[in-house]
């Protein structure tokens, strides 16, 4: 099962967190091409595509993972796919409606002015393109096509990249050359994605009342939750604007882009952990798998924080320029955020096998609190500092919480110690980088000692389950 659950994550994980986190391969570019102004408005728009896909997804993407196994056949799997697939289509298009009717005073709302509406509506066109392509890898995971995953999601990363640095670099076409990018990319794919669906009978022209209100009564109580994830990660941006500039929020977008490294390891997971939760509850040792896989989980994430944050500088300087050296601290901070962020859904598996999928959106909703009113501490007094910190604050909240919500609605037995010991050498590590300047020999000392002593634990781990 975890030699399953390795293969699941390097196949459909890394294909799918690269496709997520396309915005850190070309932010080598973007920071040679655009202000930290600039960026901070191509962050702020992109963070309403976000807002958007949440809300028009509606979550079915959990919905058909949950049920897929217990249909009878493949013709149900059909009906059901087709109906979560067609519902997706029916919110695109009315959110698309919304959007051009609000386009100019949504850019006057952040920017001041109406002259980036063209961006909103460059968006609407991205959004059902972008559910789609989203929907049917999705989909892919379940009918056990990874060849033709890794193949759609090339399809989309390298167009993207691409028509990206065509529309920016040759073309200037400035910030709506990014979005320009990614429409090629999605429609591309999407139109691959749709035609070989319909042609193997993956999705087809169904729609069944009884179908859609079982998946709504599983996925509308996770929609709240991820609209809280969103804004946990992103809200701080409309925060920011209160008490920021436009370039302090381009030097936060940028430290948070790099530091989404984790967004890849939390991508790669993701995509593999729902369909092995499902199968690993058929067997009577699950609760030790999922134990196995916490310990492995922590032991990787917070010795890829160290590390990072070790070599901090050293890995800014690969993707900005030194106008955008004030995020360097930034970044470290979010290495914690993030990387502790990746273990929130290992952790947070109570309510999704109990079904109770209501607290997800609780314990959402609580952390969001602490991140909002943090920042309105924070950020006032501190400045741009305050929000990494705000982000962290609300991150550890909502971990303790899975991790408590998770024990008491389906007790899996999750080592502390372990956990305590790696998180306090990530905190010391992130600590000691704001503070200190060490030099580059020391601090491959420390990194060579902690490769070491994760090998280690890890050999010793492994002989003993």
């Amino acid at each position: 099962m975890l030699k399953g659950l390795v293969k699941d994550v390097v196949i459909y994980g890394v294909a799918g967190g690269l496709s997520k986190s396309l915005m850190i391969l070309l932010l080598p570019i973007y920071t040679r091409f655009f202000t930290p102004e600039e960026y901070g408005i191509v962050d702020l728009v992109t963070t309403v595509l976000m807002f958007l896909t949440i809300m028009s997804m509606l979550q079915m993407e959990a919905a058909i993972g949950r049920y897929f196994y217990e249909a009878k056949d493949e013709k149900e799997n059909q009906r059901n796919l087709s109906t979560a697939f067609w519902t997706i289509m029916a919110c695109s298009i009315v959110l698309i409606v919304l959007l051009y009717i609000i386009a100019k005073p949504l850019s006057a709302l952040l920017f001041d002015s109406d002259q980036y509406s063209a961006l909103f509506l460059v968006i609407a066109a991205i959004l059902p393109l972008s559910n789609v392509y989203g929907f049917l890898t999705a989909v892919m995971r379940y009918v056990k096509k990874p060849m033709l995953y890794g193949l759609f999601s090339l399809i989309q990363i390298s167009l993207t990249l691409g028509t990206s640095i065509l529309y920016v670099v040759y073309m200037k076409m400035g910030i709506i050359g990014v979005f320009y990018g990614q429409l090629t990319g999605f429609g591309a794919a999407a139109l691959v994605m749709l035609l070989y669906s319909f042609r193997s009978k993956i999705i087809g022209l169904y729609w069944e009342q009884a179908v859609i209100i079982r998946y709504l009564k599983f996925s509308l109580p996770l929609l709240p939750g991820m609209v809280g994830s969103w804004a946990n990660n992103y809200v701080n941006r409309f925060v920011m604007l209160s008490y920021l500039t436009l370039a302090e929020i381009g030097l936060y977008t940028v430290a948070f882009r790099i530091a989404s490294i984790f967004r890849l390891l939390e991508d790669a997971v993701k995509m593999a952990w729902g369909p092995f939760i499902y199968e690993s509850l058929q067997k009577e040792n699950h609760r030790e798998l999922f134990k196995t896989v916490f310990n492995y989980a922590v032991m990787l994430v917070f010795s890829l924080v160290i590390l990072l944050t070790l070599f901090a500088d050293e890995i800014f300087s690969i993707f900005a320029t030194s106008a955008y050296d004030n995020a360097i601290d930034v970044m470290v901070i979010l290495f914690l955020s993030l990387g502790l962020n990746a273990l929130v859904q290992i952790v947070l598996i109570g309510p999704v096998i109990t079904k109770k999928t209501h607290y997800n959106s609780i314990l959402q909703l609580a952390s969001l609190i602490v991140n909002v009113t943090s920042l309105f501490i924070l950020v006032p007094e501190y400045g741009l500092i305050g929000v990494p910190l705000s982000f962290l604050g609300s991150t550890l909240t909502l971990f303790l919480l899975a991790w408590i919500n998770t024990e008491k609605l389906y007790y899996i037995g999750y080592p502390k110690l372990l956990f305590i010991l790696a998180f306090l050498g990530a905190a010391a590590a992130v600590t000691m980088s704001v503070y200190a300047d060490v030099e580059l020999m020391y601090r491959a000392m420390i990194a060579v000692f902690v490769i070491g002593i994760t090998a280690y634990l890890a050999s010793q781990y492994f002989k003993n389950t």
